[in-house]
């Protein structure tokens, strides 16, 4: 009897060991997800149906992929498409109120950057399952977070959303345009007048935009600030063939009236009517909505710039 138990020990043991060694395994694998700007796991396949979203360019994004049904909230700022006014507020951007949010009850909440990191830990706490993105640093990392939010929401095996492929295709046809060496390309500059300016360095999603467009940033070899203020001296010095400027973000006034107003105080400042680039009229001025959003309508953005740029060179 005990030479049989004997025999049989090594071919149990080898069983009973690889029972073990696929639980653990099995254990050990992370649900299929990504880690989130707040360095938290955050799983795909929720398949939410209620869904707060705390910044405007995350209800842009949300908006585009699909889910505009499935949103229950949002921050004070998001105004796009115009639709999503009648959705109820949690607050702005700063001042979120974690009662309101927690009364609409939401399977899923979206947060970026700029939204307070305290309020997400408390969302968490009280058992809510968050996404709290970073600031997209490249136009490439905008089209990432729209996928990782769409895998985030949809169920397991759902294509991607129609409107998604087409965004990536658009993209990469730009990305794919040959484009001059960057010695040869228009000097631009993105900010707005006054003695000192808030401008797009390195690592920042509009830096990126203007080399997709065909543009030089004059800001990026100089500093190394994603956002970095500068006065009227670097700027006389970079001298800019091209400007870039968004309207303010007030919307007390018509796009078209406001165009008419910076270009006046270009003309009439007495720093910036010396550049290159209000003098030969190379001027972009685009929705600040478009242009300061990291979100799908970026392209569009990228889309006139380049446009502008081309049409000059030609």
């Amino acid at each position: 009897m005990r030479s049989l138990l004997m025999r049989g020990w090594p071919a149990a043991f080898l069983l009973l060991s690889l029972l073990f060694t696929v639980q653990f395994a099995s254990a050990a694998e992370p649900a299929p997800g990504f880690t989130d700007g707040s360095g938290q796991r955050v799983d795909y396949g929720q398949g939410a149906r209620r869904i707060v979203s705390l910044a405007p360019n995350v209800t842009e994004m949300l908006c585009f992929l699909g889910y505009q049904k499935r949103i229950v909230g949002r921050s004070s700022f998001c105004n796009y498409p115009p639709a999503i006014s009648s959705v109820p507020s949690v607050g702005g951007m700063v001042d979120t109120s974690l009662e309101s949010i927690l009364a609409l009850d939401p399977q899923l909440v979206v947060a970026y950057q700029g939204n307070s990191l305290e309020l997400v830990r408390q969302l968490r706490e009280a058992g809510l399952s968050v996404v709290a993105f970073k600031e997209a640093a490249s136009l490439p990392e905008i089209g990432k977070q729209m996928h990782q939010l769409w895998r985030v929401i949809s169920t397991p095996g759902s294509p991607a959303p129609e409107a998604l492929e087409k965004w990536d295709a658009r993209l990469a046809a730009y990305q794919r345009k040959k484009l001059a060496p960057a010695t040869q390309r228009p000097a631009t500059y993105y900010g707005y007048p006054g003695e000192l300016s808030y401008t797009c360095g390195p690592g920042s999603f509009i830096d990126d935009l203007i080399k997709l467009a065909g543009g030089r940033n004059v800001v990026s070899d100089k500093n190394s600030e994603r956002w970095p203020q500068v006065g009227a001296e670097f700027i006389l010095a970079a001298q800019p063939q091209w400007m870039l400027l968004g309207t303010s973000c007030t919307g007390g006034e018509s796009f078209e009236d406001e165009v008419r107003e910076l270009r006046s105080s270009l003309r009439h400042d007495p720093v910036w009517s010396q550049l290159p680039a209000v003098n030969d009229g190379h001027v972009v001025i685009l929705d600040s909505d478009v242009l300061l959003r990291p979100g799908p309508r970026i392209l569009d953005a990228l889309q006139e710039l380049r446009a502008a740029l081309e049409a000059a060179g030609s």
